[in-house]
């Protein structure tokens, strides 16, 4: 999907207002979760909402830092270190980031990082194919035939290009972090669609996207955004 949530762990609220501003001005497909300016209150927030990347500013405390960092079980984000100098090594710190952004940041090094992250990812999609949990068993879906995802409490139905619904024991938010997909966007809190079977948006009181399947789902304002963005690149 090209919608990222990342969080910003900066000591630094300045610094973290910088990177705040430049995000939204050349990566508004990029939803900033949250922010912290001390490392505990960070891994609360990496645990509570499992972000995709880590945005962490290396300080004074930077081995003690790094070291609780590496507690994080399983690290299912990717690092990009903030430093105040251009030296991305010697920081001690036995996890890799994918990139270090030089403070001030500049356009063209935070491009440059996402586009590290972005290809990272496509270089570890496999068969474009997710397993998820049924009931007591595991299913092997493909992304290809998924039409959208709906949030249903704590589980998520899946609607399928050949009429079937899969219902999965996994919520929306725990299967979007397994979707690794530029064709996949959330346009709902409740939902994520497939692009390549969306066929008409109803510009009326409450936005809408009619799927090819006939379904018909509501955007958020947030969702508006990113939609409006993945029809400007594609």
């Amino acid at each position: 999907m090209n919608e990222l949530h990342v969080i910003i762990i900066d000591q630094s609220l300045n610094g973290i207002e910088e990177l705040t501003e430049k995000l939204s001005i050349f990566h508004p497909e990029i939803i900033i979760d949250a922010s912290a300016t001390d490392i505990i209150k960070g891994i609360a927030l990496i645990k509570q909402n499992q972000p995709k990347i880590v945005f962490f500013a290396i300080t004074t405390d930077k081995q003690e830092s790094c070291q609780l960092l590496e507690q994080i079980k399983p690290q299912n984000f990717k690092l990009i270190f903030l430093i105040s100098n251009n030296h991305c090594h010697g920081h001690n710190c036995n996890l890799s980031p994918i990139d270090c952004i030089s403070k001030p940041i500049q356009e063209e090094q935070l491009n440059k990082a996402i586009e590290k992250y972005r290809a990272n990812k496509r270089n570890h999609k496999m068969y474009n194919k997710i397993i998820v949990p049924v009931g007591t068993d595991s299913r092997l879906i493909d992304l290809d035939e998924v039409i959208c995802f709906v949030a249903d409490n704590n589980y998520t139905n899946i609607h399928l290009t050949n009429g079937e619904i899969v219902q999965a024991s996994i919520t929306l938010i725990e299967l979007e972090t397994i979707v690794d997909s530029d064709d996949f966007i959330r346009i709902h809190r409740h939902s994520i669609i497939n692009m390549k079977y969306y066929k008409l948006i109803h510009n009326t009181n409450e936005c809408r996207i009619e799927q090819t399947n006939g379904m018909n789902l509501a955007i958020s304002e947030s969702g508006k955004k990113i939609l409006i963005n993945w029809l400007k690149r594609y």
